[in-house]
């Protein structure tokens, strides 16, 4: 590969104060495209695209694709002036972990819920006799009218009255959201080395960056490459237009359920959940970049749940509980195994690790945060975390085990990333909090502290935008980039402290100009009925007791994971990865496991035929798969942002 020309060197502050600004508009655009009523005039349509879903953000990728064209003009204008790769990339991890907390499973979630209760408590539900007094007041908006305005887009986000209606709101969530991305920070800064230079896990989610603005280019002058691209952009052009002319036939690559074709019993249990077939050309492009064993494991068992949900369909178990087999469980129970697995690989070194923070040392490129101050600071965030769970009503012993299952299934997803780079990883309706009911039941807890659990919902409701593996895949890159780590470190703070901000607000401006009821997308207001009056309601009034089949699930998906990574540690060459079963029973692999096999076959054949040489080749085009469809997929939104107009949506 050829390296760029010579750029200008110089310290990370110029990049930083860049993704500053344009973490802001970042937000807004986010907000904008994923949850926007796309059909303003039909109350319940869909927003979308959903960038912040897969594993790889496109917002973020077309931001830096426009930085670059950027770089082009200033080139001629004033050579030295040009964006270097290392700050390039330094805007792009802070973009990330902005994007992150801005997302389908972040503050789109959250901000609803702050006004649900308040909103839609009524004569049936009772809440405002209770709930609602059971919840801290500076949680809520407590202001019938700023919360009016909100919901109805009829006030102004800058009026006195309603800024002080959400500020307290704002503050409460915002500043527990911080704490949250400082503790994951932290448990990097812990496992990093381990990882990334003791292990050389390979980070594929990072390529299409580091190609793009390291090998500038090469990558740019690739033929390769560009088929890819247009061979994507064209398929999104296409289906744009046609979404304004339906006489253009469109190019079907959109998920398909193929459920509502099987008919028949026991088969057409497979359509539980939706048995979805699509052609995403992003998705094959992520998917090539994956070992050919986990893309073969990830589709393989995909098919194997919707095989067991066929065999529980004949044996009349379905009939009797719908949840039954528990795919989501044994998909928790195979993380929970996925993150043991990772601590118990790295226990050395973490031994090390503490031994050195106990003595105050640090490794040479620790930076300001050595491993003292790491080790400290994610001990006294979790607290913080807890304290925060436990004023608002949940006994803390709950608070720790809750937190500790929850950075658990962190660890599991950031190994993941670093070793494999899977494209989605979801993990739906699956966290500490739907454990704790399952387990124990809902009459083990008083109305209190149910109230207290529901606000877990909105981080884990779902893990597609966790933060935690973009942090340590910017600590790779700047170990990449031959850069310090301390100014990589400081940037993902400031990224943290804004994009907070920024995402918050974004929300908030939203309501106010664009009504959540009306001008958002259906399940905007959604989350909100799903947090409380489906599932916090239905823990009052229905008290569901524990369920044992789901706690078995649980433990039958651990010991599966941990059966398979002792297989693989004594036989190599056995295909079904371990990791390949934890994601699979996942919505997002749901939409993507025909894609993972599509890749997976290009990827032997490519292999077996071609080798390693033609394989190298062959990965251009398959980025250029990625970037064509983000760029073009998202230029979509933005035309339709400006225009006013409802456009089309490149995922789902």
């Amino acid at each position: 590969m050829k390296p760029n020309e010579a750029l200008p060197k110089r310290g990370p502050l110029r990049a930083i104060l860049i993704a500053v600004l344009l973490l802001p508009p970042n937000a807004l655009w986010l907000v904008q495209t994923e949850m926007l009523n796309r059909a303003s005039n039909t109350p319940g349509s869909s927003g979308g695209p959903y960038p912040s879903t897969f594993s790889l953000f496109a917002n973020v990728i077309c931001i830096i694709a426009a930085l670059l064209i950027v770089n082009v003009v200033i080139k001629r204008l004033k050579p030295s002036a040009v964006l270097n790769p290392s700050e390039l990339l330094i805007i792009y991890c802070m973009l990330s972990i902005g994007t992150a907390m801005t997302s389908v499973d972040g503050f789109h979630i959250l901000v609803p819920m702050i006004g649900h209760l308040q909103r839609y408590a009524n004569n049936v539900n009772q809440w405002a006799n209770t709930v609602i007094p059971l919840v801290p007041k500076f949680m809520l908006v407590s202001d019938p009218t700023a919360l009016t305005g909100w919901y109805t887009g009829s006030g102004n986000p800058f009026a006195i009255r309603n800024m002080l209606a959400w500020w307290k709101p704002m503050v409460w969530w915002g500043s527990f959201s911080f704490i949250l991305l400082w503790v994951m920070l932290c448990l990097n800064v812990l496992i990093r080395k381990q990882w990334t230079q003791n292990e050389r896990l390979s980070y594929p989610t990072i390529m299409l960056p580091l190609e793009m603005t390291e090998n500038t280019s090469f990558f740019f002058r690739n033929k390769l490459m560009w088929a890819g691209f247009f061979i994507a952009a064209g398929i999104s052009f296409v289906n744009g237009i046609s979404y304004f002319m339906p006489n253009v036939p469109t190019v079907p690559v959109k998920a398909l359920n193929l459920g509502l074709y099987i008919t028949s019993a026991p088969w057409n249990a497979m359509g539980i959940n939706g048995f979805m077939a699509s052609f995403y050309p992003f998705a094959i492009g992520l998917s090539f970049l994956l070992p050919a064993d986990l893309l073969f494991s990830c589709w393989f068992f995909y098919l194997i749940n919707k095989l067991e949900l066929v065999i529980s369909s004949q044996m009349g178990y379905l009939g009797i509980n719908p949840q039954f087999p528990y795919i989501a469980h044994q998909s928790l129970g195979g993380y929970l195994a996925v993150g043991v697995l990772a601590i118990m690989g790295a226990r050395m070194h973490l031994k090390s690790v503490f031994i050195a923070a106990w003595r105050g040392e640090n490794e040479p490129d620790s930076g300001w945060l050595g491993y003292r101050i790491a080790s400290i600071g994610a001990l006294v965030g979790l607290v913080m975390l807890c304290l925060y769970f436990n004023y608002m009503g949940l006994p803390f012993v709950y608070c720790v085990v809750a937190f500790l299952l929850y950075f658990l299934i962190g660890i599991a997803i950031t190994r993941m990333r670093a070793e494999l780079g899977p494209p989605a990883h979801d993990l739906h309706y699956a966290g500490p909090d739907t454990l704790f009911i399952s387990t124990l039941g809902a009459g083990h807890f008083t109305t209190k502290q149910l109230t207290a659990l529901s606000w877990f919902y909105w981080f884990n409701r779902a893990y597609r935008s966790l933060a935690m593996p973009h942090q340590l895949e910017a600590m790779k890159i700047a170990e990449r980039r031959k850069m310090k780590q301390s100014p990589m470190l400081t940037a993902l703070v400031v990224a943290a402290l804004v994009g907070v901000a920024s995402g918050l607000f974004a929300e908030y401006w939203y309501g106010y100009t664009k009504s959540a009821e009306v001008g958002m997308a259906a399940y905007y207001t959604g989350f909100g009925k799903e947090a409380f009056d489906f599932r916090l309601q239905n823990w009052i009034t229905a008290s569901p007791k524990a369920e044992v089949g789901s706690t078995i699930a649980v433990v039958v998906g651990f010991f599966i994971t941990l059966l398979l990574g002792s297989v693989r540690l004594v036989a190599p060459w056995w295909p079904l990865h371990p990791l390949g079963f934890a994601i699979s029973g996942g919505y997002s692999v749901g939409m993507i496991w025909l894609p993972m096999m599509i890749a997976w076959t290009c990827k032997v054949t490519i292999l077996k035929f071609g080798g390693l040489k033609l394989y190298k080749q062959a990965v251009y085009f398959f980025l250029g798969l990625v970037l064509g469809d983000y760029i073009m997929g998202m230029a979509w939104p933005l035309f339709g942002w400006i225009t006013k107009m409802a456009t089309y949506s490149f995922q789902q």
